[in-house]
């Protein structure tokens, strides 16, 4: 189909390790369907957005909490149609705890709300019975569209003599008892949640944080031949846990490489209730799950199921010796056929492709989106360079904002681009432009 030359996909990114990458690929699969994209900061791309005063497009955002109630409102009088793709819609303790984070109010109104899988949906169905399912797509999420092409099939993950695979990532995932800001974000959390359950979820994390520390302490004198990354939750605290291990030759602590290329360096992840487990069986990684305590309410049965378990250190030490072996590549081989209720996009079309259809028949099917502007409310030049300026020196971002997001650069997305293309060369050349702090548009040439 044309596209209008106008017509553009702004992306927002909260969590830039968790996001960036498949930002940068959703952007390259729209430059062959004739889209400009362009990513970035959540709140900076907002900003971007009302200070335009001609804009015509579709605007996808992580989640449809109440807060993004008067978010989707602005972007909605600018003219933009409004799609969720909820980044964290794959995991959550119960319908209850999910409840929270989804908003029939906010989501009613959307354009498009992009669903992992069957699941995903069949919850949405249970906690919202009428909730307008025509604008309820199974798509998955591009970030497994990601490891499908970074997967590297000729790579022997399970050698443990090949010096490229002497890795045994462990993540963990406690940002309760290890938040980056402390307990300043514990009592903001008790404010808004009920107390007895915030005092429970914090005690088990700080009994599995204990945990895991002694487990990497034995593991580290088990195998002294092995190297050990500690790769905490972007939420976490690093600091604490440079703290706690100081002084073990084999640990080190390390978020900064996104999850997808550690993966491809490790032999098997240790985790406990964490994605990353799912992101490990779509790679062909073991996933050992270290539950040494358990909660039915805390712990997420989707990620445990798919892993090895390990309830004790001496079961972990088993399972790493035996990583590679006949009946663990056979149990990776089922785990990841029984996620596809869960992840729509392990195999067949990719999410990229299933939500460029969406919008794409979005347009086609509803008037232009300029006709249906509430306000067409324009900026001065002096209100403009204001916000620019305020962007720029991140003046609105709060500290814990810029720890998931500590700014983006047009290198990033070259070296990000080239790399994808190594695994796929039929992406088309692209123009990277910045446009505004830490958002860049995205281009195919003839737009340009």
């Amino acid at each position: 189909m044309q596209i209008n030359d106008d017509y553009s996909i702004f992306y927002a990114i909260e969590t830039k390790k968790r996001e960036f990458k498949a930002r940068v690929l959703f952007s390259l699969f729209a430059s062959k369907r004739g889209f400009k994209t362009i990513i970035g900061e959540k709140n900076k791309l907002k900003n971007y957005i009302l200070n335009q005063d001609n804009i015509n497009g579709a605007y996808i955002h992580k989640s449809s909490s109440k807060r993004q109630f008067k978010r989707f409102q602005l972007l909605r009088e600018k003219g933009l149609k409004i799609f969720v793709n909820d980044e964290e819609g794959l995991i959550y303790y119960s319908l209850k705890h999910y409840k929270k984070r989804f908003d029939s109010n906010v989501a009613k109104d959307l354009d498009g709300l992009f669903c992992w899988g069957e699941n995903h949906l069949n919850d949405i169905k249970l906690i919202e019975p009428n909730f307008p399912l025509e604008t309820t797509h199974v798509t998955g999420n591009p970030r497994f569209d990601l490891i499908r092409l970074y997967n590297n099939v000729n790579k022997t993950k399970f050698d443990i003599d090949n010096e490229h695979n002497k890795i045994i990532l462990i993540n963990t995932n406690f940002a309760l008892a290890n938040h980056f800001k402390g307990n300043e974000y514990i009592e903001g959390i008790k404010q808004i949640n009920n107390h007895s359950s915030i005092n429970d979820k914090l005690s088990y994390q700080k009994n599995l944080f204990a945990s895991f520390k002694q487990a990497i302490i034995n593991l580290s004198n088990e195998f002294p031949e092995l190297k050990f990354v500690l790769r905490p939750h972007p939420s976490e605290s690093i600091k604490k846990w440079e703290s706690e291990i100081k002084g073990i030759q084999n640990v080190v602590v390390n978020n900064e490489k996104n999850v997808f290329d550690v993966l491809n360096e490790s032999r098997c992840v240790i985790h406990n209730s964490c994605t990353t487990s799912l992101e490990a069986i779509a790679l062909g990684v073991m996933p050992i799950a270290y539950r040494p305590i358990t909660n039915d309410i805390f712990d997420s049965e989707i990620t445990n199921i798919a892993s090895i378990q390990a309830k004790t250190i001496e079961d972990l030490v088993s399972a790493i010796k035996n990583v590679g072996s006949v009946n663990q590549q056979e149990e990776i081989r089922k785990n990841r056929q029984s996620l596809l209720k869960y992840i729509a996009n392990i195999e067949g079309t990719f999410s990229c492709e299933r939500m460029l259809d969406v919008i794409e028949q979005s347009i086609l099917n509803g008037e232009n989106n300029s006709t249906k502007r509430l306000s067409n409310r324009k900026y001065s030049l002096v209100k403009k360079y204001i916000a620019r300026l305020r962007d720029k020196f991140n003046f609105s971002m709060s500290e814990y904002a810029q720890h998931k997001f500590p700014g983006l650069t047009r290198s990033e997305i070259v070296k990000e681009i080239n790399k994808i293309r190594e695994f796929d060369s039929s992406f088309p050349d692209v123009k990277i432009t910045k446009v505004w702090p830490d958002c860049f548009e995205i281009a195919p040439l003839d737009k340009v």
